[in-house]
């Protein structure tokens, strides 16, 4: 499935490979990939997380929580999208799509 993916020419490239944690079933353990982390989508496609700072309150724990690609675990991204909504009094931005991110390795 994901052997289309290009491998990277040098130590100073590297691919990324994005999805939608619901619609794609992508193998955290395969071979070409190092998952990154999960990151979150508003309506306009922007980490709420990264373009709506700072998370203060309810949300502060979980933006502490970040790994050190500022992605989340993907338990700490469903709580986050669980509790958006009522943290920004339903704003158009805090319906969030749940997003994993990898870096596709070397053959």
């Amino acid at each position: 499935m994901l052997d289309w993916l290009p491998s990277p020419l040098s130590s100073q490239q590297y691919h990324l490979l994005f999805a939608d944690a619901s619609k794609h079933n992508i193998p955290e353990n395969h071979p070409r990939l190092k998952l990154l982390g999960y990151d979150l989508l508003d309506i306009e496609r922007k980490s709420p997380l990264w373009n709506h700072r700072p998370w203060t309150k309810v949300l502060k724990p979980l933006a502490q929580k970040v790994n050190q690609y500022g992605l989340f675990k993907w338990s700490d991204a469903v709580t986050a999208q669980a509790i958006l909504p009522q943290a920004w009094h339903n704003h158009p931005r805090s319906v969030v799509k749940i997003c994993i991110l990898f870096e596709v390795l070397s053959l």
